[in-house]
């Protein structure tokens, strides 16, 4: 699967999630506005005791937090869905990966920040480690991915999450 299929599989995934939660928070609103009508409630206090009432409220507001928390994520995932629907071509997540990781290399082998000029020795190092991958390899711009590269952490943070990586597996995989 290209990447912009897998692109709008999600988009797809995500809208469906959005009605899911919408679902979720219809219903659990229904049965809470049938539960709070005045007739329900003068059977339930006519057949709960005091302790089973005060279990009762409990989970009325447990109820109503839900409805809320359906509301929040609901929101949270219709913006992350506008904001990763943008009008013309998508990203090609692969090559910002490939230059990201390249600038993390960067940072830890010189100390310094990769360079986003296209006439810096990053963009040169770029360029050749695509080019030692092989010689049947495509040509490939990466211009944009250079000029947009995200922020890369200290090179002190880069080396004890490299650490972390490779003691992980020995520490908590035996």
């Amino acid at each position: 699967m290209d990447e912009t299929a897998y692109l709008r599989k999600i988009a797809k995934e995500t809208k469906a999630h959005i009605d899911l939660l919408n679902d979720i928070r219809k219903s659990i609103r229904a049965y809470t506005d049938e539960i709070d009508r005045p007739f329900a409630q003068r059977n339930l206090f006519s057949l709960a005791g005091p302790s089973q009432l005060k279990e009762w409220n409990k989970n009325s507001l447990a109820l109503r937090t839900a409805i809320s928390n359906v509301e929040i994520l609901e929101k949270i995932t219709q913006e992350a869905l506008r904001a990763n629907q943008r009008d013309g071509r998508p990203p090609d997540l692969w090559k910002l990966d490939f230059v990201t990781g390249l600038a993390y290399l960067w940072r830890i082998m010189t100390g310094g920040n990769a360079s986003s000029d296209l006439a810096s020795p990053f963009a040169s190092f770029v360029e050749m480690a695509w080019a030692s991958l092989g010689d049947d390899l495509p040509e490939i711009s990466w211009a944009s991915q250079i000029r947009r590269r995200r922020d890369i952490r200290s090179a002190a943070e880069l080396v004890s999450w490299a650490n972390f990586i490779g003691e992980f597996p020995l520490k908590h995989l035996r």
